[in-house]
């Protein structure tokens, strides 16, 4: 790997793991009932994406300051902010500051659904309709 492309994945996991550090630390200062109130949960997904175009915008003003491929320094900082969140999760879920039904959102997580049971009853939707569980 050439110096200009070792220095964008370098300055872009760096800068991504950072990113991520600081959406954490704000959400955990957050109250666990705006992750688990559907209400709430819609406000938080909107400022995620609000939130999305000034931390690329931050990315590629960093890679022009030091002269690097945007697209790529953004890659590597995505990897980056995936990765820290994916070892916060795992290791450190209180860095999120999060306790109880809540503990290990790390931001807003799409599958947290999944992790409850299913209170529909002995049949499912499937695509081609319904059947009885045996």
């Amino acid at each position: 790997m050439d110096e200009r492309r070792s220095g964008a994945a370098l300055t872009g996991l760096v800068v991504g793991a950072l990113v991520a550090l600081g959406f954490a630390i704000i959400i955990s200062l957050l109250p666990a009932s705006i992750f688990l109130e559907t209400r709430w949960r819609a406000v938080v997904y909107l400022v995620c994406a609000l939130a999305a175009p000034p931390t690329v915008w931050f990315l590629q003003a960093i890679a022009r300051w030091r002269h690097l491929d945007q697209r790529e320094t953004f890659i590597w900082g995505a990897a980056g902010a995936m990765t820290f969140d994916g070892t916060a999760i795992g290791f450190a879920h209180q860095l999120y500051g999060q306790t109880g039904q809540s503990a290990g959102l790390g931001g807003v997580r799409a599958d947290l659904r999944l992790r409850q049971p299913d209170h529909r009853g002995p049949t499912h939707a499937r695509a081609g309709g319904s059947r009885k569980l045996t």
